[in-house]
């Protein structure tokens, strides 16, 4: 947990000091190579939203190959999660994008803020892949941070 922790972390760091993504004439961020940041960032949310609406098959839709070739079922997977220690992001009121890193064109790490049902903050970073289907999400490290949510 100490070393998940620490690599979290590094990577928090490392991502409040990558440079700003470009904006196109829309508004829309473009990470380093013309990627639209949105790509990625729409399926964390949607992946969130499937934990919060408690709908596995749809959080499993966007979790990576990795995920399906290690459980049988999206319950299985669902409650793995669950029992993992990420009910704050499954139980979270809301999430907030913070600061990105596109390390190679297909991995991206994403750092994302939540406040959980209780009002505290979290902070989570999200590894994803580009796959034949798109971006999905290959691991999570989440950490309690300091501060109350209002």
């Amino acid at each position: 947990m100490l070393k998940s922790l620490a690599l979290a972390a590094s990577l928090v760091i490392a991502l409040s000091s990558a440079p700003a993504a470009a904006q196109s004439d829309g508004g829309t961020l473009l990470a380093p190579g013309g990627l639209a940041a949105s790509e990625w960032q729409s399926v964390i949310h949607n992946q969130i939203q499937a934990f919060r609406d408690l709908n596995p098959a749809v959080a499993f839709s966007y979790s990576a190959a990795s995920f399906h070739e290690t459980f049988k079922t999206p319950e299985d997977f669902f409650v793995t999660i669950l029992n993992s220690g990420y009910a704050p992001v499954m139980d979270s009121q809301s999430e907030s994008f913070g600061p990105y890193d596109q390390v190679a064109p297909d991995t991206v790490y994403q750092d994302v803020k939540f406040v959980a049902k209780d009002n505290q903050y979290y902070e989570a970073v999200y590894g994803l892949t580009h796959e034949v289907d798109g971006w999905r999400v290959e691991t999570v490290v989440l950490a309690k941070t300091p501060g109350v949510g209002v």
